[in-house]
């Protein structure tokens, strides 16, 4: 069975704003029995150490320090989720900003378009002037709005932070039209180095002048973040050796070495173990709270579908428990129609259920493999791309809120 990669999956993006601020799952208490200080697990604790990054960080330096005399104003920044990218442009805008610079960051995975995005730029970039409000403004008057406040704006850097997440038309030109005849520098930071070439060139020639490139941590980097991590907010020797190494694991092989995942993982843990009510975290908490962590994100996917992608996620579960082979979609089909007949569920075509086990293997969380027929031709079988247990387990939560 193949490991966990719905974290580093297309539809997280779409669903991480949603999750890393307010889960209920994995906000540990403050009288949680192992942690010392819950606020070191916070997506906002701004004390987390640049580990292992000199070169990308003088790299940086120098990048913005020539954007900021006014050499080349677009910087391009690139690479997976979770490999310190957002901590290292604000160290970097921390040190190279003179006193009376400032930067602007927006968090584009924290709005739904770039109409949203637009909207809180503008307004970020003239604090004075009245508020955008964040809907009931034609897209045109908001896109005119913020072309006249980066015209008119004092910012020395303004910072689209996860840009992939919303649509880059028609938010990207504008910027660059925008800033073509001013000294404003701009930095993109995306977690996929295609989008570059996906952009025009206009705007790759405005915007991404410069580009840098930020690779994955090896995995005795992953363990060492993770460790100061975990001596910052737990107790004093509540996390076993034995429980680091299983997250590094986890961190390394299951969520595509996105370190911000691993932080929301020792949240995890730390709920895990004081429900337990231990005061020692072990190996086997963590797995558990790694099933807590993707069954939280199985959850919100599902929160946005129609009840048959649950079902169909349902069948699959319940094929493989029964079955040694991985099913074929006749089975799979077959399961979903008893499913909905036992819940009074009309079901839908054969065709629409693989629409669903389509966006289903498009969110990470199933996987095919293909097999020759004895006729020419192939069929598929479907596989779990999570443990099972964590699908299991948010289905189960699911099922409860129904």
């Amino acid at each position: 069975m193949s490991s966990s990669r719905f974290l580093a999956s297309a539809l997280w993006p779409k669903i991480y704003a949603k999750t890393r601020h307010t889960s209920v799952m994995s906000n540990p208490g403050k009288d949680n029995a192992v942690l010392a200080a819950p606020a070191a697990l916070e997506p906002a604790y701004e004390d987390g150490a640049v580990v292992d990054r000199e070169s990308v960080m003088a790299a940086y330096r120098d990048a913005v320090a020539g954007m900021l005399d006014g050499d080349r104003l677009g910087l391009f920044v690139a690479g997976p989720r979770g490999t310190g990218k957002s901590l290292l442009t604000r160290r970097v805008l921390e040190d190279e900003l003179a006193a009376d610079q400032r930067s602007i960051l927006v968090q584009c995975a924290e709005h739904d378009t770039a109409y949203g995005v637009a909207v809180a730029l503008s307004n970020a970039l003239d604090p004075s002037a009245p508020s955008l409000a964040p809907t009931g403004h034609a897209e045109q008057a908001v896109m005119d709005t913020l072309a006249d406040r980066l015209a008119e704006t004092t910012a020395a850097v303004v910072v689209l932070d996860d840009v992939e997440t919303v649509a880059t038309d028609p938010l990207l030109p504008m910027i660059a039209d925008a800033t073509r005849e001013t000294a404003l520098a701009t930095i993109l930071v995306a977690n996929d180095r295609t989008l570059r070439n996906e952009l025009s060139y206009p705007v790759r020639r405005r915007l991404c002048e410069r580009e840098l490139s930020v690779d994955r941590y090896d995995d005795a980097v992953v363990r060492e973040i993770l460790s100061s991590r975990v001596d910052a907010a737990f107790e004093a020797g509540a996390v076993s050796p034995e429980a680091l190494d299983r997250c590094t694991q986890i961190v390394q092989s299951d969520l595509d070495g996105d370190l911000g995942a691993g932080v929301r993982l020792l949240a995890f843990v730390a709920v895990v173990a004081d429900e337990d009510g231990a005061g020692h975290v072990t190996a086997e908490h963590v797995t558990r709270a790694r099933d807590r962590l993707v069954s939280q994100q199985i959850r919100d996917h599902l929160a946005d579908a129609s009840v048959h992608r649950a079902t169909c996620l349902r069948a699959l579960s319940e094929r493989v428990t029964a079955a040694s082979d991985a099913p074929r979609i006749d089975a799979l089909y077959a399961t979903y129609r008893e499913q909905c007949e036992a819940e009074d569920i009309d079901p839908i075509s054969k065709r629409g259920f693989h629409d669903h086990l389509r966006a289903l293997r498009e969110a990470g969380l199933v996987t095919v493999t293909s097999h020759r027929s004895g006729t020419p031709g192939h069929y598929y079988r479907y596989h779990f791309a999570v443990e099972p247990s964590a699908a299991r387990l948010a289905l189960a939560g699911v099922l409860s809120d129904a």
